[in-house]
Order: C-alpha cells, then sequence, then structure tokens
C-alpha cells in the first residue's frame, strides 16, 4: 500500500531518522501490523511518498481511515522530529550556507550546543527552518542578551513570523482563541522569569476549559494567542494534554494580520468542571 503525503520541506530532511520511531509507534498503537515501512521523496518538493506492506498475515487492526493515518504519521513526524536533528545536521548547514562571514561569526561567538538546541526547539514547535540566514542573525544579535536556547527559540520564532503564521491563516484570518483577563492575570502572578509557578489545580482547570472552549468551535482549528511574557509557559502546559494546540504571541503577528477571536478560555468554564 503506498500513501502521499504532504509535508514541509524542512521535515523532509528529518524523515529518515524518524522512520523507524514512526514505524514503533505504529505498531504500539495498534493502527498497523506492518513488517516495511519505506520513504521515497517524490519530484514535488513538499510531497512524500510512504510505501507500506504488511505481514502475509496482518491487517489493519481497528480500520482507521487513511486521512487518520497520514495525519498520525505527520503528528509522529513532526513530535520525534527534533530527536533526529543531531550536530551534524547543524554543521552540514552552517557549511552549505552560501554566508561565509555570518557562519565565521557564528562558530566564533556562539557555543554550538546552545545553536543546536535552540533549533531542536524550533523543530519540536514546527518552526519552519528553511531560513537559516534569518536564524543565525538572530541568534546572534540576541545572544549577549541569552545564552538560555528556549528563550532565543522566542527570539526567532518573531523573526521567522511571515514564515510562522501564513500556514495558520484561513481565508486570509487567523482564528484564535484567547485567554479571559482572570487566567491572564493569574499566569502573570505565577511567571518568574523561565518558570511558571502555577498551582496543579489551577492548571487542571485552565486545560479543561481550554479543551471546552475548543469543543465549541466550529470551523478550522483556532491557535490560543497570549502575550508573549506566557507564551513558552502557556505552550509548555497545553503540549501535555494538547500537543495539536499551536500556541502564538501577538508579538509573532505579521503587520496587518487579520485575527478572529471564535472563543475565550473562560474562567468559569474551568472552575465548573
Amino acid at each position: 500500500m503506498e500513501l502521499i503525503v504532504q509535508a514541509g520541506s524542512d521535515w523532509l530532511k528529518l524523515l529518515p531518522e524518524a522512520l523507524e520511531r514512526v514505524s514503533q509507534e505504529l505498531d504500539r498503537s495498534g493502527l498497523w501490523d506492518m513488517d516495511e515501512v519505506q520513504l521515497e521523496m517524490c519530484p514535488q518538493p513538499d510531497l512524500v511518498s510512504l510505501r507500506l506492506r504488511r505481514h502475509a498475515c496482518g491487517q489493519m487492526r481497528g480500520a482507521p481511515h487513511l486521512g487518520d493515518l497520514c495525519d498520525f504519521l505527520l503528528q509522529t513526524w513532526k513530535e520525534c522530529g527534533y530527536m533526529g536533528y543531531s550536530l551534524e545536521h547543524l554543521q552540514a548547514s552552517l557549511s552549505n550556507l552560501d554566508r561565509p562571514q555570518l557562519v565565521h561569526l557564528v562558530r566564533k561567538r556562539v557555543d554550538p550546543l546552545v545553536l543546536w538546541q535552540t533549533m531542536r526547539g524550533l523543530i519540536a514547535e514546527a518552526v519552519p527552518i528553511c531560513d537559516l540566514e534569518t536564524i543565525l542573525e538572530t541568534v546572534l544579535e540576541n545572544y549577549a542578551l541569552t545564552q538560555n536556547p528556549e528563550t532565543l527559540v522566542e527570539f526567532v520564532r518573531q523573526a521567522l513570523c511571515r514564515l510562522l503564521v501564513p500556514p495558520l491563516l484561513h481565508n486570509g484570518e487567523l482564528p484564535v482563541i484567547v485567554l479571559a483577563p482572570e487566567w491572564q492575570r493569574e499566569l502573570e502572578l505565577c511567571t518568574s522569569g523561565r518558570f511558571l509557578s502555577l498551582p496543579a489545580a489551577s492548571g487542571s482547570n485552565l486545560l479543561r476549559a481550554l479543551r471546552k472552549s475548543l469543543q465549541c468551535v466550529v470551523g478550522p482549528a483556532p491557535v490560543l494567542l497570549c502575550c508573549g511574557q506566557l507564551r513558552p509557559h502557556l505552550r509548555k502546559l497545553v503540549a501535555r494534554m494538547m500537543p495539536q494546540v499551536r500556541v502564538l504571541s501577538y508579538a509573532e503577528l505579521p503587520p496587518r494580520t487579520s485575527v478572529r477571536r471564535v472563543a475565550t478560555v473562560s474562567v468559569s468554564v474551568g472552575l465548573s468542571q
């Protein structure tokens, strides 16, 4: 059986390293009983041909829809793709970049482990890394301020907003879900620098409220929009239970982005469940 799935060109570089993990996840989840997974690059730059061959006596367990299987594969690739990004990948990308002076400065001033962790952080959140030049320039510009990869990821995300946001638009608009002012204030009070000291009960209530609000949304899945100070903390909190939810900050919106609010994460919803 052959499936044609679509993935960004950045991910294609990491798919071979993730294939074994994908095969293990498929078997473990019971979606497919297989003995071969073969990846082939298609002539089109953003398409992947994936061949799945079952055991002679194997069969689909639960007969999932092919679209669901494709979604599962892509989600698995995105979740584990950053694990396949090695220091060798980074060094190869630097060597292939046609900006020798920029590469020289990066290698001279930036700890390669910090840069590598920053790149992995971007990949883990499905941020396009094709514009390596902008990534390196942003890291260099802010490296004197911080050597924390998580903070550098936030700077780079803002610099790459022109690549980050357009794929999330629907009919020219960005559907968003926002926090109620009470949640916003509570999270701000619990945030101290790189840490979020939110009580466990409040965290559970927030996730419950978010899930309830998302269930009420009709149409394309919205992104969770918040202030830049809260974005990394909120993303970590949400990723535990709802990894498919994208979390953006207001600073990451390109100029003239049309935003449509489709829901608000209510405090009453979180506390009443």
